[in-house]
């Protein structure tokens, strides 16, 4: 296999996980999100489905939890991707200066701060509702 060839499989290899990443963040945000706010829009029913009303919220930290342990993985194959491609598409095409192309890419730092506040509100919330309407 030529090296135009390897560049063209480990391109496409790079945008399906590329793509897979962001629809596994983008999907577990709006579910962690929409179960999180589950008990807002049954207020005036909380007293009568308490603890039922609970669950949702902390299936939303789970989600979180899940999500993060995915997108783990996939980063870390993404980045098994990319660091050939980028050094060997340098070799043909020099589009940006030369960077240490061995580490975790940016994508993957990026990430893990929104994954932490993802937690921590989703946390938080459950954690609201159980004082505010528990205790």
């Amino acid at each position: 296999m030529s090296d135009i060839d390897r560049i063209g499989v480990l391109w496409e290899e790079y945008k399906y996980r590329h793509d897979l990443v962001w629809r596994v963040l983008v999907t577990g945000t709006v579910l962690a999100a929409t179960l999180g706010a589950v008990p807002y829009t049954i207020s005036d029913m909380i007293d009568v489905l308490w603890p039922w009303v609970l669950a949702p919220p902390l299936a939303s930290v789970f989600v979180v939890i899940g999500t993060a342990l995915v997108l783990e993985r996939e980063v870390r194959l993404m980045n098994h991707v990319m660091v050939p491609y980028y050094r060997l598409r340098d070799e043909f095409v020099p589009l940006e200066p030369l960077q240490d192309r061995t580490t975790q890419g940016r994508f993957g730092w990026a990430i893990h701060p929104l994954l932490a506040l993802g937690l921590i509100l989703t946390a938080g919330n459950f954690l609201v509702l159980l004082l505010v309407y528990g205790g």
